[in-house]
């Protein structure tokens, strides 16, 4: 065996501890994170102007669910009664999903005002 390899066995039996608590915390930071794939989660809406342009909002949500008509009193979109609906959504394209969305846009869009400074 090299001096150098000599060396790191010598470091890695006083070490040992110490690398097992580093391979853990690496694993804990980079394991996936659970993800529930009928949650309900909210809307997300973002406002930003430019300093003396338009008002832009985005809004990001579960357009399916939006689409379906489940709202945030669901946890889970299997205990909803438009759970048939959702996953039916869930099937289209993303093209087919645009389209039910273009068709439902002005429905929506009347449920949405915007109050800046009181007006």
């Amino acid at each position: 065996m090299t001096d150098q390899g000599a060396e790191w066995q010598k470091w890695r039996s006083r070490h040992r501890t110490l690398l097992l608590l580093l391979v853990l915390l690496i694993a804990q930071v980079t394991k996936p994170t659970v993800v529930k794939a009928h949650e309900v989660r909210p809307a997300i809406v973002t406002l930003s102007q430019d300093s003396a342009g338009p008002v832009r909002v985005e809004i990001k949500t579960n357009l399916e669910a939006l689409l379906a008509g489940i709202g945030p009193e669901h946890k889970d979109t299997t205990t909803s009664p438009e759970a048939i609906r959702y996953n039916a959504l869930r099937s289209l394209s993303p093209n087919g999903l645009k389209d039910r969305f273009d068709e439902f846009a002005p429905v929506w869009l009347r449920g949405i005002s915007l109050n800046l400074d009181g007006k």
